[in-house]
């Protein structure tokens, strides 16, 4: 497979190219990045998650040097290889104060994923559809660490805390506000919102009896590689 990520941030710049793409999902108690690359496999793109960092208690600028240093410590690259797509539904995202202000004085390349709000329905079929698309595709992996096991486990832990409503309303299965595990998942569907949105209107799935409706991305095998 070609590693195709710098090519296509570059599309989006104008100006330069971006070796590793990070989804963030800014917080007030939490912050949640991933790590990213895309490549291209024949006529298809397809992503690898390779990394995620959670904190918690941190600021937006605190949490930046923690993302530089992962970053720098485990793939030897700094600020300037990063291009960063986080949440666009902060509050004051361009003001002096605000997080993204924090991560651009850190050094990091920070877009929002999109002008204006996106429907959480709308990034859930987005992220449904790479982990298995109707025809079961899939265009989304999990990397494995040199023991077998999963790069990412909070993101994965994410994955399986969410389901289907009856309603077609994407929700977390036995979520606790003390210990939300959403943050990851939402990061991830950030990061990949510029290019991978689903156009067109979103359709729920048709509701089903609550025995049948638990819902789990990549089922009948997760796919980590």
């Amino acid at each position: 497979r070609q590693d195709v990520t710098e090519q296509l941030t570059f599309e989006r710049t104008g100006d330069k190219g971006y070796p590793w793409i990070i989804g963030h999902d800014f917080g007030w108690q939490v912050n949640a990045s991933v790590v990213m690359k895309a490549f291209a496999d024949g006529n298809d793109r397809v992503w690898f998650v390779f990394d995620e960092l959670l904190t918690r208690g941190l600021s937006a600028a605190e949490h930046a040097r923690e993302l530089i240093a992962l970053m720098r410590k485990r793939y030897q690259v700094g600020a300037e290889s990063l291009y960063v797509i986080g949440d666009p539904h902060t509050n004051k995202p361009d003001t002096d104060d605000s997080d993204y202000a924090q991560f651009r004085k850190a050094g990091l390349k920070t877009i929002k994923a999109k002008h204006g709000n996106i429907d959480v329905k709308h990034r859930f079929s987005m992220v449904n559809a790479l982990l298995r698309d109707a025809a079961g595709r899939r265009r989304l992996f999990v990397a494995r660490d040199a023991n077998g096991h999963p790069r990412c486990p909070k993101l994965v832990e994410s994955f399986k805390s969410y389901c289907y409503s009856p309603n077609g309303k994407p929700e977390q299965y036995g979520k606790d506000s003390r210990r939300d595990p959403s943050h990851p998942t939402d990061a991830l569907g950030y990061g990949l919102f510029p290019w991978e949105r689903i156009r067109g209107a979103f359709q729920p799935p048709p509701a089903v009896e609550e025995t049948a409706r638990r819902w789990r991305p990549g089922m009948g095998g997760f796919p980590v590689q």
